[in-house]
């Protein structure tokens, strides 16, 4: 956007300003008394015309790109007003001159000379007349002097508007490569207008919501739709997070920090729950384009990413986490310095189990004791077995023995609820060996393991379920 102009030519005060065929006004700043902003055919209609003239007239010569002139009364001030189109543009310069700076002109003039001589006066006041006498003319004759200044304020701004072009086009352009990328991908695309607060239907595949149509695409006003498509498609679930993603002014502000806003959804289609993704680009003339498509393709791809992650850090027999994923988290927490409760345990005597019972017998025991051991621990804890029958589990935030014991209390009760018909009345033990890791303290998982092992070798010299700290 640029500025309206003010000229001084030999001291008369003149304002040019550009506007569209349709009235709008292309500047940012007042134009005379002409308020910023405002409508050039609505300033007409609320000003006084000259006789013969109407607001129709002007119009017609805006929407055919003929030139003109007015004398109008605005605001209660007499004023001229000529306006002429500019080549190769939907734009009308326009320039303003008021009558009472004409007749500051003549009376400044007029002071100057009254200290000559009475010749002199009466020569100045003949040339005055006769000047006043032209002046009028050429107001009513289609200023020559007008014309010449707005030949020469056309070709000053000429540049400018060249320039203003140009840039409008580089925006249509961006606009273009876009919407052609968002296209590619996007199955229904849309303009939004932030100042106005509409929504234009650029691309529409399948059925969005109420009211849209492919065939007929129009302008709707932005909160609307966005109400529309929420209570008709999107899951309920999703709703009051969707009511606060598609707000407006919340994806004004996401685009002020970036260029790009996304994020995820669900909506409800006959009965059926799928996944779909929003899109919002901000272009260069301030305007947004938003895309919409189905990704449950990409849900299922990464649900099956996940699955075999699981899979990869999962031990087989027991469903706990394996010695590789199992010893990674520790490390992890232990660098953190997420303090906790670290034990490891093998079971009492398992290899007599073995050769006595078999190793079907032997492989239900490791099953039983790993349901044990994550039955006795939280949710968010990690629980691995490390191989054989050697388990080890670490529980964050466990920072008192009175409730280390309580956790490890639970899981000797579970081991004596064991029922494996071959072992008939044989109970199940374990050792183990513990250490709780203050939280806030970093330690190296190698240490803290050969710490609690010595644990384990103090409490397998006691018969029975034994737990030793260290």
């Amino acid at each position: 956007m640029v500025k309206s102009m003010t000229l001084h030519t030999e001291g008369m005060e003149t304002y040019c300003n550009v506007y569209y065929k349709n009235g709008e006004c292309l500047t940012n700043t007042d134009f005379g008394n002409f308020e910023s902003g405002k409508n050039f055919l609505d300033v007409m209609r609320e000003a006084k015309l000259e006789e013969g003239k109407d607001v129709r007239k002007i119009k017609n010569d805006f929407d055919f790109g003929k030139s003109g002139h007015v004398n109008i009364q605005y605001h209660g001030i007499d004023a001229y007003v000529y306006y002429a189109p500019v080549d190769k543009s939907n734009w009308v310069l326009t320039i303003l001159v008021y009558n009472n700076v004409i007749s500051r002109q003549i009376n400044s003039i007029t002071s100057r000379i009254l200290d000559r001589n009475r010749i002199q006066i009466i020569i100045t006041v003949l040339s005055l007349l006769f000047l006043f006498i032209t002046l009028i003319s050429l107001n009513r004759r289609n200023s020559k002097l007008l014309i010449e200044q707005e030949k020469n304020v056309a070709e000053r701004l000429q540049k400018e508007y060249d320039h203003l072009r140009d840039e409008a086009e580089e925006a249509a352009r961006e606009q273009l490569v876009m919407f052609e990328a968002l296209s590619r991908d996007y199955k229904n695309v849309f303009r939004i207008d932030p100042v106005n607060r509409t929504a234009e239907v650029l691309k529409l595949t399948g059925y969005v919501t109420k009211g849209l149509s492919a065939t007929e695409p129009e302008i709707v006003p932005y909160e609307g739709l966005k109400n529309q498509y929420i209570k008709d498609r999107v899951y309920s679930e999703d709703v009051e997070y969707m009511q606060q993603c598609m707000d407006l002014d919340n994806i004004i502000k996401k685009l002020s920090v970036k260029n790009e806003y996304e994020s995820s959804f669900r909506i409800l289609d006959e009965g059926e729950v799928h996944f779909y993704q929003f899109k919002f680009m901000l272009l260069e003339n301030k305007a947004i384009i938003a895309g919409f498509k189905n990704i449950d393709d990409v849900v299922q791809a990464a649900r099956e990413r996940e699955t075999l992650i699981a899979m990869s850090e999962t031990d087989l027999m027991t469903g706990l986490l394996n010695r590789g994923s199992g010893e990674r988290k520790i490390t992890e927490a232990l660098k953190a310095g997420k303090g906790g409760l670290f034990i490891l345990l093998d079971v009492d005597k398992f290899k007599s189990i073995n050769d006595n019972y078999g190793h079907e017998t032997g492989d239900k025991v490791i099953i039983a004791v790993g349901d044990c051991l994550k039955r006795a621990f939280r949710d968010g804890d990690i629980v691995f077995r490390l191989g054989g029958d050697e388990f080890s589990a670490y529980a964050p935030k466990v920072q008192t023995d009175r409730n280390a014991k309580k956790i490890l209390k639970r899981f000797e009760d579970y081991l004596l609820d064991i029922d494996i018909p071959e072992l008939g009345d044989r109970d199940i033990c374990a050792s183990v060996g513990a250490t709780i890791i203050p939280d806030g303290q970093k330690e190296d998982f190698s240490e803290m393991y050969k710490l609690i092992d010595s644990g384990v070798y103090e409490s397998k010299k006691v018969n029975g379920f034994c737990v030793t700290f260290k």
